[in-house]
């Protein structure tokens, strides 16, 4: 059996909080491609890199879902392109089920958070 038919998700990882537009339409363009392979995009489900990529997902019809692990057990943290949440109240420990959830792990600018999933993954 082909992997991508067991993991039908592929990860993104990056940076909460973003400023530069080159990194926002990077992001948007990644989501956008993972929804037109009918894949489901999981996340951190918080803003910047995460928020961007689940935005250009939804803007692109698909039988896929956002899935948003969240670092709280506190829902209405997660962006509002997420469709599943899932609190988990394990901080940066959620980096693990984050990069363990994807047939494939995307890393998108970020920092020592993204670093450390990078590592993991």
């Amino acid at each position: 059996m082909d992997i991508t038919t067991q993991f039908k998700q592929v990860s993104i990882i990056g940076n909460a909080s973003i400023k530069k537009q080159s990194i926002i339409s990077l992001s948007e363009q990644v989501g956008k491609t993972i929804a037109s392979l009918n894949f489901n995009l999981v996340c951190g489900g918080l803003g910047g890199v995460m928020e961007y990529s689940c935005k250009g997902f939804k803007s692109i019809p698909s039988n896929g879902r956002t899935i948003g692990i969240l670092p709280s057990y506190d829902t209405s943290t997660a962006n509002p392109f997420i469709d599943i949440s899932l609190p988990t109240g394990l901080d940066i420990g959620r980096n693990q089920l984050v990069v363990a959830s994807g047939f494939a792990v995307i890393a998108i600018g970020g920092g020592a958070g993204t670093l450390s999933e990078i590592a993991l993954a």
